[in-house]
């Protein structure tokens, strides 16, 4: 057998169903949904910055499509992580009823740094990070269930246009 007709015959069909796996994770519309919820979730939950690390170690424990995931995880951007930080923290005060270093916050905003994040203490990340975990949980249910619906009827219907 000659290198070319390996290739074609072995090597690329397999790298073909790699690149289709990573694209549609068996072809169900359930692993999209999760990807999204999984998405949204850790774009809001998790800080920038530690958000392909939680997705990475996440893939460990459960099968979902990285690359959507990621690319939803994009929820929280330089163009949007301030309201959404904003969104956070106050939900934080508002559960908790402790009231978050806020004048520590704007000194951040003015010079970023971890030094920074490490002033606003326990009881601040704590504020932060009870806001985000239930406003990420709010927001991730609902949007996989509407994915999960929104992507069957999609499928549904392609499958019977096909037939």
């Amino acid at each position: 057998m000659k290198i070319k007709e390996f290739y074609n015959n072995k090597i690329r069909p397999k790298i073909k169903k790699g690149f289709d796996e990573i694209r549609h994770p068996g072809n169900h519309p359930r692993t999209t949904a999760l990807s999204i919820a999984i998405g949204i979730f850790i774009g809001i939950a998790i800080p920038m910055g530690f958000q392909v690390w939680a997705m990475a170690i996440l893939l460990l424990a459960i099968r979902y499509n990285l690359i959507i995931a990621s690319f939803v995880s994009l929820i929280s951007n330089p163009l949007t992580i301030l309201p959404i930080y904003f969104a956070v923290i106050s939900f934080g005060e508002f559960v908790l009823q402790i009231s978050f270093p806020w004048e520590l916050f704007y000194s951040f905003l003015d010079e970023p740094g971890f030094e920074k994040i490490v002033e606003f203490g326990t009881e601040g990340m704590f504020i932060f990070f009870t806001g985000s975990l239930l406003i990420a949980t709010i927001l991730s249910i609902p949007a996989y269930f509407l994915s999960f619906k929104t992507l069957t009827n999609y499928h549904n219907k392609n499958k019977t246009a096909v037939e």
